[in-house]
């Protein structure tokens, strides 16, 4: 009679102790931390390459393909260095009167500044009797009741 190895099971599969496969073994060794240096950011290169160029007026055209502005890394603080003025006449004006619904806004918007968001109305009624009197009508002012959303919801539920 020859005896089998015992295998362990392996630590990628589940197990009966593990049968979703949670497991986090080699994660939970208590040691010191290593220290290492990752410069991910160089904030007085980024001022003097990056914003200088833009605010000279070269940025665009003439700076090369930059690992921090490619992965979107900015640094904090660093808006204050900037002139966002060419940004403002192409800001549109809001009329919620002319809101459609077609959520182009939301897609064109930077940075999230328009989100969209679709409330029942009574839910939207309870949060605007939540806001201060004074601030109320400012606020109801920036949603708009579209045809798309608002009338075409109505009209579904035969209201």
């Amino acid at each position: 009679m020859v005896a089998a190895p015992v295998a362990s099971p392996s630590l990628n599969e589940a197990t009966e102790k593990d049968p979703f496969n949670n497991n986090c073994y080699g994660t939970t060794v208590d040691r010191a931390y290593k220290m290492v240096s990752l410069p991910v950011l160089d904030v007085d290169d980024f001022n003097e390459r990056i914003v200088r160029g833009y605010e000279e007026g070269y940025g665009e055209s003439e700076l090369p393909a930059d690992l921090s502005v490619a992965r979107s890394l900015i640094p904090a603080g660093t808006a204050s260095l900037r002139d966002f003025s060419y940004i403002a006449p192409e800001i549109p004006a809001y009329i919620p009167d002319n809101c459609t619904g077609c959520m182009d806004c939301v897609t064109e918007c930077p940075d999230t500044a328009i989100l969209g968001k679709v409330l029942a109305e009574d839910e939207w009624e309870a949060k605007l009797q939540a806001i201060p009197e004074a601030d109320r009508a400012m606020y109801r002012e920036q949603w708009s009741k579209t045809k798309k959303y608002y009338d075409g919801g109505k009209k579904k539920a035969g209201g």
